[in-house]
């Protein structure tokens, strides 16, 4: 979950770079008018000519302005407002007023014909970051389950009962403790051709205990697990062919989901019986509810229904539809988080398995659905400071409003980003072997904590100053610094990662390397062995 975090600020990065690099080279940097000009006989009620930003190569900027070896030169008489006064220039003058043309260069000039080829080179490098980064965040599990379903034939057949041979095999040798067999069994692992999310898991985990030569008695109760989860994929799968008629709702998307998901109910039996630093009831309840939380997503989808409901026929009939004004989409969002908050929780607190626990879940419960409150409404009040604004489709607000947009837009995704980061924290360690960890702690809750609340509280303060008309720049600055203190720690977050790759721990290509040859290493062991039998 806290990759998908940091993938979900990096997809923000690459909308930051495409959209910001494209209004600056096609707007803001060519020569455009800082002014409204007016029409010289329009002299009670002015009519716009010329509007503010507009640029050079227009057929109004170019009818109204042209460019000699003395400056800007004005080609027909216009009116403009200076220091709150009516102010004629006259067809042939020189313009001297200070700030009147903005941008750096013509849409006709080398510089700009220079740039256009490396705009594109650019935005296609975007974009070949934008498309793997969304497929990943958006869509994986709809490819996932795309991608099970087209191999349903060839896993009926064989590869259920190859991997369910394979899994078997597998814990027969944990049972014995002979680690050279599980190094051979890691190295036909690669040879499967079915995979499902939770086998995936915990190959990855052997083959990380297999690496530090660590005990591996932890993995003979997953395993069994591993086994009878696919067993009975596959029986559900067999008697579902042999049936005429489905014995259940939506079997393929469950059965997709079932494969592809971390948050599916197999994912989620496999953690369960990994032996982690679960001493007390106190920490069970924090482990299972962890678990539970992964399929918070799917509560999200359920969500929609009676977020339309309330926003469309309740509200308005009510009256408080037309009163939210600006507030309405920050409602939406509210209301949408507390449906799902609502849902998930009737659906897991009301497990016939947690009955005698409920005590024990309440803390983990109101903790999650709190920070999950706390992150709809940082989205709410980013998305209203997004829309406080006013009106971006106004004649020169390219120029006047791009970096004020994007700091409120980094504001609000950044600072939504870093909740979201402290919920995945607690969801990852609490499931993991090595449970909350000081440094865990320290870098996945405590910092992100204080930066939001530095950064919200900073924020904040800014917008009242702002809502306030206090005749001070003291509004920008806070804003100002609530984006830096964002942006400081995803750098260090994203510094302080690649330092603990490759430095404290073996970097990712040496760790591939390293497990390849384990691979490799087993692949002999296991030829070694079928050679002596």
């Amino acid at each position: 979950m806290r990759k998908l975090t940091r993938q979900l600020v990096i997809l923000f990065v690459v909308f930051v770079i495409y959209f910001g690099y494209t209004t600056f080279v096609d707007g803001l940097s060519l020569f455009h008018t800082n002014f409204d000009l007016y029409d010289p006989k329009s002299v009670e009620s002015l009519i716009a000519v010329v509007g503010k930003g507009t640029a050079q190569g227009t057929s109004t900027f170019d009818k109204y302005l042209t460019w000699t070896n003395d400056g800007w030169q004005a080609k027909e008489s216009f009116i403009i407002i200076l220091n709150q006064v009516k102010t004629t220039i006259n067809a042939g003058s020189i313009i001297s007023v200070p700030d009147f043309i903005g941008g750096f260069w013509a849409a006709n000039s080398l510089t700009a014909t220079i740039l256009a080829p490396f705009k594109l080179v650019l935005v296609g490098g975007v974009f070949a970051m934008l498309v793997p980064l969304t497929k990943t965040i958006f869509f994986g599990t709809v490819i996932g389950i795309k991608s099970y379903l087209k191999s349903r034939r060839s896993n009926i057949l064989f590869n259920y009962q190859n991997a369910i041979k394979f899994t078997s095999e597998l814990h027969e040798k944990l049972v014995a403790g002979d680690f050279e067999q599980v190094k051979a069994a890691y190295g036909s692992y690669n040879g499967l051709a079915l995979k499902p999310a939770f086998l995936v898991n915990m190959m990855d985990e052997i083959g990380d205990v297999l690496i530090v030569e660590g005990s591996l008695k932890k993995f003979i109760q997953p395993c069994e697990v591993v086994v009878n989860s696919l067993k009975e994929m596959y029986e559900k799968e067999r008697r579902n062919m042999l049936t005429a008629k489905q014995d259940e709702m939506f079997f393929d998307f469950k059965r997709g989901y079932e494969y592809t998901s971390i948050g599916s109910k197999y994912s989620i039996a496999y953690y369960k019986a990994i032996d982690t630093k679960v001493e007390s009831k106190s920490k069970l309840a924090w482990k299972l509810y962890s678990l539970e939380m992964f399929r918070f997503y799917i509560f999200f989808i359920f969500a929609i229904v009676p977020t339309v409901i309330i926003n469309v026929i309740l509200l308005p009939l009510i009256g408080l539809a037309g009163e939210a004004g600006n507030a309405a989409p920050a409602l939406i969002i509210v209301i949408w988080f507390a449906s799902a908050i609502i849902l998930h929780a009737i659906f897991t607190l009301t497990k016939s398995s947690y009955k005698n626990m409920k005590k024990e879940l309440l803390k983990p419960a109101i903790t999650y659905y709190g920070l999950m409150i706390v992150m709809a409404i940082t989205l709410a009040i980013g998305i209203n400071g997004i829309i406080a604004m006013g009106p971006i489709t106004a004649p020169g607000s390219s120029s006047a409003m791009m970096t004020i947009f994007f700091s409120r837009l980094g504001v609000a995704v950044l600072s939504t980003c870093l909740i979201m980061y402290v919920i995945s924290t607690l969801m990852d360690a609490n499931k993991a072997a090595t449970g909350m960890t000081k440094k865990v702690i320290l870098d996945g809750v405590i910092l992100p904590l204080i930066a939001w609340l530095l950064s919200t509280g900073l924020n904040l303060v800014g917008m009242i100053l702002g809502l306030a008309h206090v005749e001070t720049n003291l509004d920008a600055v806070f804003s100002a610094v609530s984006i830096g203190v964002l942006i400081a720690f995803w750098v260090y977050l994203s510094v302080s990662g690649v330092l603990l790759n490759n430095i404290v721990i073996p970097s990712r290509k040496k760790r591939v390397e390293t497990q390849q040859a384990l691979a490799a290493e087993g692949k002999a062991a296991q030829d070694k062995s079928e050679a002596k039998n």
